[in-house]
Parts: C-alpha cells; sequence; structure tokens
C-alpha cells in the first residue's frame, strides 16, 4: 500500500490505473495512427481530455475500488456503463470546446477500442484474484460434539464441491 496524501492506496489500483491509461492512449494513438481523421487541431489535448473523461467514469463507476468483489457480469456491466457515460460526456467537451472534438469514425473506434481493452484487461485481472475471494473459511467456536459433526458435515461438503 502507498499513501497519498494522507490516503493509502493499494498498489494494485495503481498498476490497474497505469494500465487502463495505457489501453485509452493505445486505442486513441491507434486510431490517429490508422488514418482516421481524428479532428482538426492538436492530438495531445484530445487525448489528455479523453483519458481524463474515461478514468473519471472508471473512478465514478467504483472500479478502482478493490475492495468491492466484482464478479466478472458485474464488472463488465459496471465498465459498459462508465464507457456510455464517458462517450456522453467526450461527444458534450467536444460540442462545447471545438477544438477538443473527435472524428465521427475516430470518436466510435477511440470508445469502442478502449471499452474492449479495458474490458480484457480488467477480466484478466479479475480471474487472477478470483481464486482468493473464493476461498471458504469457517470460524468454530466451541469444543462440544456438535463441533466435530459440524467439521464432519463442512469436509463432505466441501468434498462434493470438489474444493
Amino acid at each position: 500500500m502507498l499513501r497519498i496524501f494522507r490516503h493509502y492506496v493499494p498498489g494494485l489500483a495503481l498498476l490497474i490505473f497505469a494500465g487502463d491509461q495505457a489501453i485509452v492512449a493505445l486505442s486513441f494513438l491507434a486510431a490517429d495512427a490508422g488514418g482516421m481523421w481524428v479532428g482538426a487541431g492538436a492530438t495531445g489535448p484530445k487525448l489528455l481530455s479523453v483519458a481524463a473523461l474515461i478514468t473519471f467514469a472508471l473512478y465514478l463507476g467504483d472500479l478502482y475500488n478493490m475492495r468491492l468483489g466484482l464478479g466478472r457480469r458485474e464488472m463488465i456491466a459496471r465498465l459498459l456503463i462508465c464507457q456510455g457515460a464517458a462517450g456522453v460526456g467526450i461527444a458534450a467537451m467536444g460540442f462545447a470546446v471545438p477544438s477538443l472534438r473527435l472524428g465521427r469514425f475516430a470518436f466510435f473506434s477511440i470508445v469502442m477500442a478502449a471499452t474492449l481493452g479495458l474490458a480484457a484487461w480488467r477480466a484478466a485481472w479479475l480471474s487472477a484474484s478470483a481464486h482468493d475471494r473464493m476461498r471458504l473459511r469457517v470460524l468454530v467456536v466451541g469444543v462440544g460434539a456438535g463441533v466435530l459433526a459440524l467439521i464432519v458435515v463442512t469436509l463432505v461438503v466441501l468434498g462434493a464441491l470438489g474444493g
């Protein structure tokens, strides 16, 4: 855990944040290098604004909360909601500030590539860390005969489940 401005931040959250930024930047630069019309003006401020809005949407969707313990479906649902909100925000910012406007196909390809990349990136981390959450823990308080029966039943159930 790192301490940043009197707050403890898990190292995994920073790693996922760095990966998210890399995926958004790569999707933007791939659209630019692919010959798509990204829009008039410099690409640096556009890239920063797109990355900032997507990161803000992911933060609001609690996708940087490592203690949440999301399942695969809930993570994908939250990611799609966040990307939809970020897409609306990117379009609104392009309307409000014309120098940050993106071309139509570039906008679509950036948002789609970022969504697919973020889903794959987060699914990889989710499958790598899912084994820790699926461990069954039982606290038995007592020493009577009922405790032995509880332990036997628990072991039988775990054996039947393949655990």
